[in-house]
């Protein structure tokens, strides 16, 4: 059985831990971490979207180059491949915490 993450926080703060009753076990836990999961890559999904057409309105306007305007079934394929390959390349080049202080300061 997988025991749950354990909390440094005075007993008087957690009064369910303290009397050892565990509202959410081992499914509840399942549940929450594919809830996480999915909250993730909703988040992930709309920046990536939501930057490409970004990108095409630039490109439109003139500000990024024509290639970025062109459309297919009126998604800008190849700007969201511009926007997952930067993406990937750059969560796997710095590390979590870098990205999360990126994050804070935008």
């Amino acid at each position: 059985m997988r025991k749950p993450f354990a909390v440094n926080a005075p007993k008087t703060l957690l009064p369910m831990q303290h009397k050892k009753i565990r509202l959410l076990s081992d499914i509840g836990f399942t549940i929450v971490t594919i809830a996480a999961l999915l909250s993730t890559f909703s988040a992930i999904n709309a920046t990536i979207y939501g930057n490409a057409r970004l990108g095409y309105f630039l490109a439109k306007e003139g500000e990024l180059p024509h290639k970025l305007s062109i459309q297919h079934r009126n998604i800008p394929s190849f700007d969201v491949w511009v926007i997952a390959i930067l993406s990937i390349t750059i969560v796997n080049s710095i590390s979590l915490t870098e990205i999360a202080i990126t994050s804070s300061v935008v």
